[in-house]
C-alpha cells in the first residue's frame, strides 16, 4: 500500500559512489544481512517503517527517524520490521572520515568514539539529512557535491553526538547541560571560543545559559573561565611552560586578560604564583 506522504526520493535504491569513491549513499529496502565494513565508517538512518538492528549479539527495534553510527570494524545488520520499511546509509571510506573529523571536530579523537552511536531524531532533522542526500545524488558538479558530503558528515556527526530533542523537556535540558559539562570538565576542550559552544547546540543561547546558571550556579563564561584558571594553576605549578605559552595553549587573546582573570581567582598574578609555587617546591626538596 502506498502511502502518499513517502517522498520520490524513497524511489531510489542505488549505490551513489563519488568520483573518486570517498563516500557512497544506498537506499535499502530490504533486509542487510550480517556485514563489517574493515574500510569504511557508516551513518544508518531509518527514513521510513521500522527494523531489527543487531550488533554484537544484541537485537533492538529502530523506529523511523533513528540515526546510526558504526564505526569500521563492527559487524551489524538490519532486517526490515515492517512492511515497505527504507533505511538510507552514507558510507565514507576510513581515511575519509578520518579527515573529516580531524577537519571538524579536532577536539574528538577517534579512541573517544563509542563503536556505536545511536540517535533518535525529530522529524526535521531526519527531512533535512534527506535533502542534503538528495541534493548530493543529484548534483552533477564535483565541488558542490564535495561540499555537500562534508555537510552531510558534519550534521549527522553533530546529530550522532549531541543530545536532541527528547519526548521530557525536563530529561531534554539534562541531556543537555551533561553533554556541556562533560566537554567544559575535559581540559582538552578549553581553548574552545564560547561562541562556538553556543553554535554546538541546537537551542537557544539564552536557553542554554539559563538551564546551565540553574543546574552549576556559574554561567557559561564563567564555568569555562573557572576551569580554564584551574587547569593554569596546574600548568604553572608543574613549572615546564611560560605564562606566553599557557597564554597561547588557552586561547587568550591577550596576555593582560588572562594575568586579570588569574588574579580575580588566585588573588595574585600568574608570575607570582609561579614563583611562589617553585620556592615552595625548592624548600621541600631541601628538606
Amino acid at each position: 500500500m502506498q502511502n502518499q506522504d513517502r517522498p520520490l526520493l524513497y524511489q531510489f535504491k542505488e549505490h551513489a559512489f563519488s568520483n573518486d569513491a570517498k563516500y557512497a549513499q544506498l537506499y535499502v529496502a530490504c533486509d542487510t544481512p550480517l556485514h563489517t565494513h574493515f574500510d569504511f565508517y557508516e551513518f544508518s538512518l531509518v527514513t521510513y517503517g521500522s527494523f531489527i538492528n543487531e550488533y554484537k549479539g544484541q537485537q533492538n527495534i529502530l523506529q523511523k527517524n533513528s540515526l546510526i553510527f558504526y564505526q569500521k570494524g563492527e559487524s551489524h545488520s538490519i532486517m526490515i520490521h515492517d512492511p515497505e520499511s527504507i533505511h538510507f546509509s552514507f558510507i565514507l571510506r576510513k581515511d575519509y572520515f578520518e579527515s573529516l573529523l580531524a577537519k571538524y571536530f579536532p577536539k574528538q579523537p577517534l579512541h573517544t568514539l563509542g563503536k556505536y552511536l545511536e540517535q533518535h531524531l525529530t522529524s526535521q532533522q531526519t527531512d533535512y539529512l534527506v535533502d542534503l542526500s538528495n541534493r548530493l545524488m543529484n548534483n552533477s558538479d564535483y565541488k558542490t557535491k564535495e561540499k555537500l558530503a562534508h555537510l552531510f558528515f558534519f550534521t549527522a556527526f553533530t546529530f550522532c553526538t549531541i543530545p536532541m530533542q527528547t519526548t521530557s523537556n525536563t530529561k531534554s535540558s539534562q541531556l543537555y547541560i551533561d553533554n556541556l559539562l562533560n566537554k567544559l570538565n575535559n581540559y582538552s576542550y578549553l581553548s574552545k571560543n564560547v561562541s562556538d559552544i553556543y553554535k554546538d547546540y541546537p537551542i537557544a543561547k539564552s536557553s542554554l545559559i539559563a538551564l546551565f546558571k540553574e543546574k552549576t550556579g556559574y554561567t557559561i563564561i564563567q564555568y569555562h573561565n573557572k576551569k580554564k584558571m584551574e587547569y593554569a594553576a596546574q600548568l604553572l605549578n608543574s613549572n615546564q611552560y611560560s605564562i606566553t605559552e599557557i597564554v597561547y595553549m588557552l586561547n587568550f587573546m591577550s596576555l593582560s586578560h588572562f594575568a586579570k582573570l588569574f588574579r580575580e581567582h588566585y588573588g595574585m598574578a600568574p608570575s607570582e604564583y609561579q614563583r611562589l609555587h617553585t620556592r615552595q617546591f625548592a624548600f621541600k626538596y631541601d628538606e
